[in-house]
């Protein structure tokens, strides 16, 4: 009897072939079945009441089928959606009408289950098998759950915990709330990754709730959390921070909302709390949320330039630090990053805020010289050999190398009659700058094309005239964040 191939060589082999294939290969041997079984059921979408999603609770109270589910996706878009009440005003005519179409109406019978309660019976039976699921995701907004839906988290929480290693809740804070109810929240031992989203609600301008009640859910995960994502819109999450415990495996961090008076009233927590995990974190994200709609003002800025900067953070690996739209101003220039407070620091991305030259050549102080800094992604006012040669002497380890841009320099002279112009002056101002020593092996320059799109869309000419400047080939970055097909962009991009 030939012997199979070893489980290795198929994974390759089913890499190689288009997405679906491996259903048609079942048939094969035990090593396909139990891959394709492992894609079909890895994954339960829990979104609909229709016979489909009934089939597939069925289907999991067979232990074969229920343990191989290792993520489950709770969106249950069947809710009755909230809705403010209201008395209706109708006149006395529409209303004899009503009254009088009633009468002839025949009495219904209304069904014995709900069938939103049905569901969730069936649901809860069936995942209630699920024991080896490692990540869950619920998703709950201005939807009205019926009152076994507390009973169906129980069994969520029940099933699940044990060996649940990745949670992700987004909800409004009263949803929160019923979700990290302390009567029906289990135990979470294995839990190491964390996303909380919290939601504002369409009913209310500002929230009822304080958002720290998950604050007693953040400290029963001290010992075991390794990764911290927190969003919200227009709530002050720095009270959060207040009273929470220690962390001592966090390496992630990621924080992401409106940094404004109303959400940012006590600062210094955010950085107590960073203080505190200095010796593990490595991975640190602050982003303003919707920095073009939500105004991050002065206090975040101040905050930024004379708080974060001088912070010691000897393990942090990797920063993505939003700037905030207009940000600095011509008076304010951000304090450089010295290394001896980033010393083994290799990515870093500098978000929403376009620098000038005066602004890079600060940030980047001299101590910056023979650092460790690998990947950079930054916005600069204006692209030209100056800010380039800059960069080659204080990022000597750079290999990678994303930078969005307002302007060429060459496009502040008398207007051009077309695009390949301005390339070709732009080309000939590069055509004597010589970086020898800059071993790049990325590089991405993009624009944003404001009337059109505002995200940036990558400039394949202008890549080409930087890359030539480098010692070595490089692979350009070709890909955009959007899909749309920006109108303002030259036809050679199309």
């Amino acid at each position: 009897m030939v012997p199979d191939l070893p489980v290795e060589l198929w994974l390759y082999i089913i890499s190689m072939l288009p997405r679906g294939h491996l259903y048609k290969l079942v048939g094969v041997n035990r090593t396909l079945f139990s891959l394709a079984m492992g894609e079909i059921y890895g994954e339960v979408r829990f979104m609909d009441d229709d016979q489909v999603m009934r089939k597939t609770f069925h289907q999991l109270k067979y232990p074969s089928i229920a343990r191989r589910v290792q993520h489950v996706y709770i969106r249950p878009g069947f809710f009755a959606k909230m809705e403010r009440v209201t008395e209706p005003k109708l006149s006395v005519i529409k209303r004899l009408r009503a009254n009088i179409f009633r009468l002839g109406r025949r009495k219904t019978l209304q069904p014995a289950v709900d069938p939103q309660e049905d569901i969730l019976l069936v649901a809860g039976c069936g995942l209630a098998n699920c024991m080896a699921v490692e990540e869950l995701t619920i998703i709950l907004h201005d939807l009205l759950p019926p009152p076994t839906f507390s009973s169906f988290v129980t069994t969520i929480w029940v099933s699940m915990a044990p060996n649940l290693r990745r949670l992700t809740l987004d909800a409004t804070l009263p949803k929160l709330a019923l979700l990290l109810d302390p009567a029906i929240l289990q135990n979470l031992p294995n839990l190491t990754d964390l996303k909380i989203s919290i939601t504002i609600s369409r009913f209310s301008s500002r929230p009822k709730r304080d958002p720290c009640i998950i604050r007693p859910f953040l400290n029963s995960l001290t010992k075991t959390l390794i990764s911290l994502t927190i969003l919200s819109e227009i709530m002050d999450l720095t009270n959060l921070f207040y009273g929470l415990g220690h962390f001592p495996l966090l390496q992630t961090l990621s924080i992401h909302t409106a940094m404004n008076r109303l959400t940012f009233k006590v600062p210094y927590l955010l950085a107590k709390f960073i203080t505190l995990h200095k010796d593990t974190l490595q991975v640190l994200t602050i982003v303003p949320l919707d920095a073009m709609l939500l105004r991050n003002e002065l206090s975040y800025r101040v905050w930024v330039t004379q708080v974060f900067c001088g912070l010691d953070l000897p393990a942090l690996q990797s920063l993505d630090i939003g700037l905030s739209m207009g940000f600095p101003f011509s008076d304010t220039i951000i304090p450089p990053l010295y290394s001896t407070r980033l010393p083994r620091l290799v990515s870093l991305i500098l978000s929403d805020a376009y620098m000038s030259y005066d602004d890079i050549e600060a940030t980047f102080g001299n101590n910056f010289n023979g650092n460790r800094l690998e990947s950079l992604q930054i916005r600069v006012e204006e692209l030209n050999p100056q800010v380039l040669y800059l960069l080659a002497e204080r990022l000597l380890h750079l290999t990678s190398l994303d930078m969005t841009f307002e302007r060429r320099s060459v496009e502040i002279l008398p207007i051009h009659d077309t695009y390949d112009s301005y390339d070709l002056d732009f080309e000939h101002q590069m055509s004597n700058c010589k970086l020898p020593n800059w071993n790049i092996r990325n590089l991405k320059l993009s624009r944003v094309y404001w009337r059109s799109c505002p995200l940036p869309h990558y400039e394949l000419r202008t890549m080409e005239i930087v890359a030539g400047c480098l010692p070595s080939p490089v692979t350009l970055g070709i890909q955009n964040e959007c899909i749309c097909i920006c109108v303002d962009e030259p036809s050679r991009h199309d």
